[in-house]
């Protein structure tokens, strides 16, 4: 089962046992930017689309 393999070695990785620096920061950036993208969406639905 292919998408139980890659949960699995993305559990492994979350558990930061082999984590570098490099990787842990590029785990945050991509966390920051969902988190923006996130935001910004929202706001341009409620905002912009629903006029509120």
């Amino acid at each position: 089962m292919e998408i139980g393999n890659l949960l699995s070695q993305f559990s492994e990785f979350l558990e930061g046992e082999d984590m570098t620096g490099k990787q842990a920061a590029l785990l945050v950036a991509v966390w920051m930017g969902a988190t923006a993208l996130f935001g910004i969406v929202s706001y341009i639905v409620v905002f912009v689309i629903m006029g509120v």
